[in-house]
């Protein structure tokens, strides 16, 4: 749990210059701040020599059982550079904005399949991926939404479309995995934002609150504020 709260922080830390650089903000510089979480080495690149710097996906880490090797090492630096300029270009994002190019959940699954076919770190590659998609909806104008849920949902068909975007540079199926995880995802905001503000009239309900007393004005104050103190009740 701390490390998830970790990645949650070092994302929401970022939400606003996000919203101001637009793609701009993708940078390899951007992945290690996202990667601060990470107990082990935070922000610390795999590279040749150093613990963890030869990654193997599946088969117990060994290369002759793995599904599949992600980049070299000693390319993983100039690899992620790459990938993140594909991720900043603006021009193609504002084509795809506007209806004349690749729209955004392509460039989510796209960019996604190439970050982590680099893995660029020896471990949290999966978080520091999915917490990029935010980023990206920012990036275009858009409310965020939190995908990691469904994926947790959906590990076999996540990793299913990943490998055949990733052996077979066929993007269709992750493509259309994400585009199902912002369908879910989207709905169980909704639903969720609902069963929230409903919340104030169950309490009046079952507690009976005086009118005007500082019960009463704790109900609105609590769903936007879960940690308070009597001072934010004057």
């Amino acid at each position: 749990m701390f490390s998830v709260r970790c990645y949650a922080h070092a994302l929401e830390g970022i939400f606003d210059e996000a919203y101001k650089r637009k793609e701009s903000i993708f940078s390899s510089d951007t992945v290690c701040h996202l990667h601060s979480g990470y107990l082990g080495n935070p922000g610390e690149l795999r590279s040749p020599g150093k613990a963890g710097a030869l990654v193997y996906i599946g088969g117990l880490s060994r290369p002759e059982d793995s599904i599949y090797n992600p980049v070299p090492p000693e390319y993983v630096e100039e690899s992620l550079r790459k990938v993140m300029s594909w991720y900043s270009d603006q021009d193609l994002a504002a084509k795809g904005d506007a209806g004349v190019g690749i729209n955004l959940i392509s460039r989510i699954a796209i960019s996604h399949a190439h970050f982590e076919a680099v893995h660029p770190f020896p471990d949290g590659n999966g978080r520091v991926g999915r917490a990029i998609w935010p980023l990206q909806m920012i990036a275009s104008g858009l409310m965020p939404l939190y995908l990691s849920g469904y994926v947790e949902k959906q590990k076999k068909s996540y990793y299913e479309a990943l490998q055949f975007a990733q052996k077979k540079l066929d993007y269709s199926k992750i493509i259309d995995f994400i585009s199902s995880a912002i369908i879910s995802s989207s709905y169980e905001m909704k639903m969720t934002k609902e069963k929230i503000l409903s919340l104030p009239a169950l309490w009046q309900e079952r507690g009976r609150f005086r009118k005007k007393s500082t019960a009463e004005k704790a109900l609105p104050l609590i769903l936007k504020m879960p940690i308070f103190t009597t001072n934010n009740l004057r």
